[in-house]
């Protein structure tokens, strides 16, 4: 018995008699059957001694009600037909949830303790969480959380990336920091983790000012809506970072120097991109790209995210600030993730997930949601233009030291592409800093969304954390 130390993989094809979960939770109880019975075939008892065993011994289920799993504000507020359609696909033995699902057998689940998950239904008629995953209990090297009702829930964050982004977070020298990690062509989300000292899932909160990556929407409408690109020259005047009523109106005689927009983006020059809007833009188009972008509207992800606000003031004065990043624009590191992906996937933004499938209590799969697109932000040439432009950020720009020291990628043979972000906010209070970054820049298998408020180190600043992230993934995973 001193040899049962590990349950066997979810590969393993072994059913054994379920157990009615037990109300009370008892850690000591849980063993899993398909192991004992293996360990015990090598020994010399015999498989009526294992039975006799499993009749005095029960599964913690810490509900064991509907309500558990449906959850409360789900159960006042869901309508009868999501209610019913939700029971539905708790009931046992189900083996199609949406319409032309393949539901393809696949191997008995050993009765585990895992993370409890409650599922519900959203407005989109999508299955969802009532709350974030910790990511803390697996099925053989899979992040998985388990139903009331017995449905294991597969996560999609890759294991090891998991552990190593969240001892990133942990050793952080700053009291607020979320990181997103996400495949652009997919969604899917490969790493999340977060701390604050008083705010709950961080990677979901919304009240970040989106600072310099708005400069990101303001180079996308101009190169669509006029004959701008990488390298025409913009000509102001003052400091880099200096946008106030007295250098923010175009004036030939005193804008006496200038930038390319791609110098510009990588060096996140202000009066540049104040320039660009008044001269090529409008609040009514900036709004209108805003909302390409996903703010002002509901993204659709696994649990509810709160959405992402910009307000376009019609004023110069108001406009300019808001194209430069010094605006009323709030946003989600989720949603930051999203808008990286799109631009990394030829403009189209994937939809946001975590649940790679769900499996009942018989082994079969009942839930696997394909790949979708929420929307397109830009046309793919656009995104292509902004990758570019992006990449003056690594190599020039606000990050060189991160990803580029001396002219060296500091991650080799990786070229890095980002935007950084730095602004004082009120929620949580504190300077906030800001990268949104992608690699490799051919065709990106990673992006990235990092927001470190009050960093006391170089390192703890939102770039250098990136930066650590992608190094850890691109040991394990190959360009």
């Amino acid at each position: 018995m001193n040899k049962v130390k590990d349950f066997l993989s979810y590969n393993e094809k072994i059913s054994l008699g379920k157990q009615k979960p037990s109300r009370r939770h008892n850690s000591k109880q849980t063993i899993n059957f398909i192991n004992l019975k293996h360990t015990l075939s090598k020994t010399k008892f015999s498989f009526t001694l294992l039975l006799a065993i499993s009749t005095f011994i029960s599964f913690p289920n810490s509900a064991g009600t509907e309500e558990a799993y449906v959850g409360p504000s789900l159960s006042k507020k869901a309508s009868s037909k999501q209610m019913a359609r939700l029971q539905d696909f708790e009931k046992p033995g189900i083996a199609k949830f949406l319409n032309n699902q393949n539901t393809t057998p696949s191997p008995i689940y050993p009765e585990i303790q895992l993370e409890r998950v409650n599922l519900g239904i959203n407005k989109n008629s999508e299955i969802s969480l009532f709350n974030m995953p910790k990511f803390t209990t697996k099925v053989s090297d899979r992040f998985a959380g388990r139903t009331a009702n017995n449905r294991v829930v597969l996560f999609s964050p890759d294991t090891a990336l998991q552990l190593q982004l969240e001892n990133i977070i942990k050793s952080a020298s700053a009291p607020h920091t979320a990181v997103v990690a996400m495949e652009p062509k997919t969604g899917r989300i490969l790493a999340v983790a977060s701390k604050s000292t008083n705010i709950k899932d961080l990677a979901l909160h919304a009240g970040f000012p989106a600072a310099s990556l708005f400069k990101i929407i303001t180079s996308a409408a101009a190169i669509e809506w006029s004959d701008i690109n990488e390298n025409s020259k913009v000509f102001f005047r003052g400091g880099n970072y200096t946008l106030n009523k007295y250098n923010y109106l175009p004036n030939s005689k005193l804008d006496n120097r200038s930038m390319t927009l791609g110098e510009a983006l990588g060096k996140s020059c202000n009066p540049v991109f104040a320039r660009v809007a008044l001269n090529h833009l409008n609040s009514q188009l900036l709004e209108t790209y805003a909302e390409n972008f996903g703010f002002n509207s509901l993204i659709p992800f696994d649990v509810k995210l709160p959405i992402s606000s910009a307000t376009i003031p019609d004023s110069k004065y108001g406009l300019s600030r808001t194209a430069a990043g010094f605006g009323e624009v709030f946003i989600s590191p989720v949603h930051a993730a999203a808008m990286m992906s799109a631009i990394s996937n030829n403009g189209l933004m994937p939809r946001p997930k975590f649940i790679d499938s769900i499996v009942s209590d018989s082994g079969q799969v009942i839930y696997n949601p394909p790949n979708a697109f929420i929307k397109r932000i830009t046309q793919p040439g656009t995104s292509k233009q902004l990758l570019k432009l992006m990449h003056n950020t690594t190599t020039t720009g606000t990050s060189r030291k991160e990803f580029a020291d001396n002219k060296k990628l500091t991650i080799p043979n990786i070229d890095v592409v980002g935007k950084t972000g730095t602004l004082r906010g009120k929620n949580p209070w504190g300077l906030n800093t800001w990268f949104i970054g992608a690699a490799p820049m051919q065709n990106p298998t990673i992006a990235i969304a990092v927001i470190s408020v009050d960093p006391k180190t170089r390192s703890a600043r939102a770039s250098g954390i990136a930066r650590q992230v992608l190094e850890k993934y691109f040991r394990t995973n190959k360009a």
